[in-house]
């Protein structure tokens, strides 16, 4: 469903809101549990990756010490 929905740059319109920054929480999670989120859902992977470009995002993820994709 969410692949479907997502055609452009963010989730909701044309900022970053939380919204986003949650779907990236649910695409690294479906990662880490083993689905290949990128063979699955190209359109959710191309987002997931154009949030993670984000210098913020880029940001929070290393100040965590987590893996970008979520995967093991």
């Amino acid at each position: 469903m969410i692949d479907k929905r997502l055609s452009g740059t963010f989730s909701t319109g044309e900022d970053f809101t939380a919204v986003d920054a949650f779907l990236l929480v649910f695409y690294r999670w479906g990662n880490g549990i083993g689905i290949d989120m990128a063979a699955t859902f190209p359109q959710y992977a191309s987002f997931a990756g154009a949030l993670l470009q984000r210098p913020s995002v880029a940001a929070a993820i290393a100040a965590e010490s987590i893996s970008p994709h979520g995967g093991r």
